[in-house]
């Protein structure tokens, strides 16, 4: 990012962390969404997902 002073590397890192929980919260609906469709050739991608979310924790 180059030279940030001080309050605007705290601003950035705040939008970093609410971007990630915003696409935290997308990441869940989406797969709620799956869980509820059960199409089978979404059955791969939902457990490259879970082994995503376990790896997370």
């Amino acid at each position: 990012m180059g030279l940030i002073n001080l309050s605007g590397g705290i601003v950035w890192q705040w939008n970093a962390v609410l971007q990630l929980l915003l696409l935290n919260q997308l990441l869940f609906s989406f797969l709620g969404h799956l869980k509820t469709i059960r199409h089978p050739s979404y059955t791969p991608l939902l457990r490259a997902l879970n082994f995503v979310k376990l790896s997370a924790r």
